[in-house]
């Protein structure tokens, strides 16, 4: 970025700040995420490039932030009609986190799809694709579609483990959990043991918060509420230091809801 400044490259600069969001989102320095995305609006002259809407859309649907989320999707749609794969699937990833935001699953579901279609093109460790695959397996748990949720584990059951990103394993385990837990099969414990840590050993905050979420939703199911509310207060530190508002709220509510049956318990 800094020699593009130099020599006045603000094609390539657009690219290098969307990498430098996705980067700092999976490292967990959010803050610094979204000053770089104020200097590329504010100083770099970016507020029309693309990439830099893309990668934005993420960091503001997580963020929780409705005014600038709105503003980058207007700024995505404008390339609605590149050819280009890689652009194609951003634009499919970040409407299908803005269908996160407001809790349309269905909208998600087919956003993150398209995004998927470019797999091939792209490589799962494309970042719309790595971020679109969790958005299509949580957003059709959510449906209640099981069929789907299956053909999605498929598809990154076809590749050589080496040809999956860490992330992507991590999600596999995770959603695997999820879907031996709603079928009440034994094996979810000890996938849910798994999914969390692999999640800690990818070390991205964020994507560790969403695995503890639901491995604490999984044990608190089955009364043990004193692990359930580690797992819970760990990651509501987490979202409150990412300042990932949608997230810090599930936190907050579950956290709570345990509590409360401690207490009950107790007394």
């Amino acid at each position: 970025m800094t020699h593009c400044r130099r020599i006045g490259t603000r094609y390539v600069m657009g690219f290098a700040t969307a990498n430098l969001i996705q980067a700092l989102l999976m490292t967990g320095r959010w803050d610094d995420a979204r000053q770089a995305y104020t200097t590329a609006i504010s100083q770099d002259d970016l507020v029309d490039d693309g990439a830099v809407a893309q990668s934005a859309a993420l960091l503001h649907a997580l963020s929780g932030d409705r005014a600038k989320l709105a503003a980058v999707v207007t700024t995505v749609e404008q390339w609605a009609d590149t050819e280009d794969p890689q652009d194609r699937a951003g634009i499919a990833t970040a409407h299908a986190a803005a269908a996160v935001s407001t809790g349309d699953h269905k909208q998600a579901l087919h956003h993150a799809q398209q995004a998927l279609d470019f797999g091939d093109a792209l490589s799962l460790r494309g970042d719309a694709v790595r971020w679109a695959w969790p958005i299509a397996a949580d957003a059709a748990l959510a449906l209640g579609d099981e069929t789907e949720v299956n053909q999605l584990l498929d598809k990154l059951n076809r590749h050589r483990p080496g040809h999956l990103p860490p992330v992507l394993r991590a999600e596999r385990l995770r959603i695997s959990a999820r879907l031996l837990a709603g079928e009440s099969n034994l094996a979810a414990s000890e996938t849910f043991d798994a999914a969390t840590q692999a999640f800690r050993d990818l070390a991205s905050p964020y994507h560790l918060a969403v695995a503890l979420l639901d491995h604490a939703e999984f044990v608190a199911a089955f009364g043990d509420s004193t692990t359930a509310q580690k797992f819970a207060a760990e990651a509501e530190a987490i979202a409150q230091r990412l300042r990932a508002r949608p997230l810090h709220g599930r936190a907050h509510t579950l956290k709570t809801s345990i509590d409360a049956a401690l207490i009950s318990t107790t007394t």
